[in-house]
């Protein structure tokens, strides 16, 4: 681990010791994150990655305190207006290096201009102006506004690095984004010691869920997936991938299978027995997955070998990979464990030591640059994506075995949950793009909750929204 990430680590360590906060909290596993891509940032090359990366524990640090519904700009706006008083934080926002806002002014067609929206980014752009405009005549900005530039600066550049129209290898935008790299890595690493200790109101406490209309079966112990986005998120031709006829025989056979299989896969704690008997024989199948055995993936950090990976237009896959080739070619990688372990157990990975599963998995993807994951034990399936890697706990679980046996009348564990969504897959949009794993699949086990849900309670809450009268219908 890096100097600037042990520091880090043992200082919130002792904060949290001295100040009783919880482990669950928003304070501590945000602030998880941030230190995790702060030590990717600084070990990173300088440049694209080493900005990114830097740039993603800042948003975990703002992200910390958002409210359900909230936009991100209003989020981060809030957050710069209580961030930009601190003295340590003003100090090295003014320490930004006139080059930098220099290249980025002879890059900013490139940096600035959306390409998209056909318009600047205006105050990333302004910003820049502004800023070197004053160190041009000896003069510089208050330690307040160096501190909003910074950040609005760091927010466009963001979006643009994102974007794939951007080519990082062009020598103006390859300077700029080499600066850019080293200076907003200082940067994070003040804002985390900030927040480490200077909590945010409300953080340092156990995180609640979040009731949604079909709790206990779809939860959010984040706030993001709300009614509003769900809505938007799921596309009229993913609605009808499956009907609801199909989704009621694809149940019954998930629950004659689990029947028959049970004795063998519950004492099972060898994983070829989970693969073999469940994902390849019922699981895989079941949900139009065609997998191969996993790659092993050489990144920077680590050496990944997921249990098995999803190729793009049915290709063979190689048997090993060099860190974000191999998102040239694989849609997904997968990772089983055994019928009885938990998601959230610790992986065995040299280099990673200490995570779980699920963190090692969100590493691949960003590492090997593979857009979606996998992680399941067979009952438990959680969908994982690149996009959203580096938020803590950013996923979508469904426990296909309560809602199996639900859809069979019968409730062994009533107020078990069948679906949990822990964040919001808006960039991309989650239900479409699964269409590139497994069509449908979301669709179908958005239904098979809806049914859940139905046959554990004596009624069904209506709604007039479409989407929530669509999940619902199967179970009418």
């Amino acid at each position: 681990m890096t100097t600037r990430a042990s520091r880090l680590l043992e200082l919130r360590r002792q904060a949290q010791e001295s100040h009783g906060y919880a482990p669950s909290s928003r304070w501590y596993t945000y602030l998880s994150n941030a230190i995790n891509y702060l030590e990717l940032a600084e070990t990173a090359p300088a440049g694209i990655d080493q900005f990114r990366n830097a740039w993603f524990a800042i948003y975990n640090v703002y992200m910390m305190s958002h409210q359900a519904g909230e936009p991100e700009n209003l989020t981060l706006s809030n957050w710069i207006g209580e961030m930009k008083t601190n003295p340590l934080i003003q100090q090295s926002a003014r320490s930004f290096p006139t080059k930098l806002l220099e290249a980025a002014k002879q890059a900013e067609q490139d940096l600035f201009w959306d390409a998209e929206q056909k318009k600047w980014r205006v105050e990333g752009r302004t910003a820049v102006e502004n800023w070197l405009k004053k160190r041009l005549q000896n003069q510089d900005l208050s330690g307040e506004n160096a501190c909003s530039s910074a950040f609005l600066i760091g927010r466009d550049l963001r979006n643009a690095v994102s974007h794939p129209t951007l080519n990082p290898n062009k020598a103006k935008v390859k300077t700029a984004l080499a600066l850019v790299g080293d200076a907003f890595l200082r940067l994070a690493e003040v804002a985390i010691q900030t927040t480490i200790d200077h909590p945010r109101p409300g953080t340092t406490g156990r995180a609640t869920a979040y009731r949604f209309f079909l709790y206990p079966y779809l939860k959010n112990s984040d706030g993001f997936l709300s009614d509003y986005y769900l809505e938007r998120l799921l596309p009229d031709q993913e609605l009808g991938a499956f009907s609801e006829d199909q989704s009621r025989e694809q149940l019954k056979l998930v629950q004659k299978e689990l029947q028959s299989r049970r004795s063998s896969l519950v004492p099972a704690t060898d994983v070829a027995v989970t693969i073999t008997q469940w994902c390849q024989a019922v699981l895989f199948p079941t949900l139009g997955m065609q997998p191969q055995p996993g790659p092993r993936i050489v990144a920077e950090q680590a050496v990944f070998e997921p249990t098995f990976a999803l190729a793009q237009g049915g290709r063979s896959i190689q048997p090993e990979y060099q860190g974000k080739a191999a998102g040239q070619e694989l849609d997904a990688l997968i990772w089983v464990l055994p019928w009885r372990e938990s998601l959230d157990s610790k992986a065995n990975v040299a280099g990673l030591e200490g995570l779980s599963t699920m963190e090692v998995a969100q590493q691949a993807l960003v590492q090997a640059d593979v857009a979606w994951g996998v992680v399941t034990n067979g009952k438990l399936l959680r969908l994982l994506h690149k996009a959203s890697a580096h938020r803590p706990r950013s996923f979508l679980e469904v426990d296909l075995e309560t809602i199996s046996v639900l859809s069979s009348g019968y409730n062994p564990r009533p107020g078990s949950p069948s679906v949990t969504c822990s964040a919001c897959f808006h960039k991309p949009p989650l239900f479409s793009v699964t269409a590139r794993i497994a069509p449908g699949w979301i669709a179908f086990l958005l239904r098979a909750s809806a049914t859940a849900k139905r046959l554990a309670t004596s009624s069904s809450r209506t709604s007039s929204r479409r989407w929530k009268s669509w999940a619902m219908a199967s179970s009418t």
